[in-house]
């Protein structure tokens, strides 16, 4: 039971830190799994981070969203302004941006 609710936690906290990366910091505009992968849409703010900093963002993405569902091997990310897509996040490749 403690490790069911130790899951639960570590899931909440995750959700929690991406919607405020949504909401409140605007790095994503909003996360779709329009198909078999979930979908980043990445912001201008998120073009001005560093590149350590845009990976452990996309990792809180994949991590999350693999532990709901261990098909979402990857995230594919989009510009929000172009709507073309920059680049995926796959372990054990990590981040690639175009």
């Amino acid at each position: 039971m403690f490790c069911g609710l130790a899951f639960a936690d570590d899931q909440a906290e995750r959700k929690k830190l991406i919607d405020s990366l949504i909401n409140k910091h605007n790095i994503f505009e909003k996360i779709e799994i329009p198909g078999t992968i979930p979908r980043v849409w990445v912001t201008p703010k998120f073009h001005l981070l560093t590149f350590s900093k845009k990976k452990t963002f996309i990792h809180l993405v994949y991590s999350y969203y693999y532990t709901k569902n261990s098909d979402y091997k990857a995230v594919r990310i989009f510009d929000n302004m172009t709507g073309k897509e920059i680049g995926g996040y796959m372990p054990p490749y990590e981040l690639n941006l175009k």
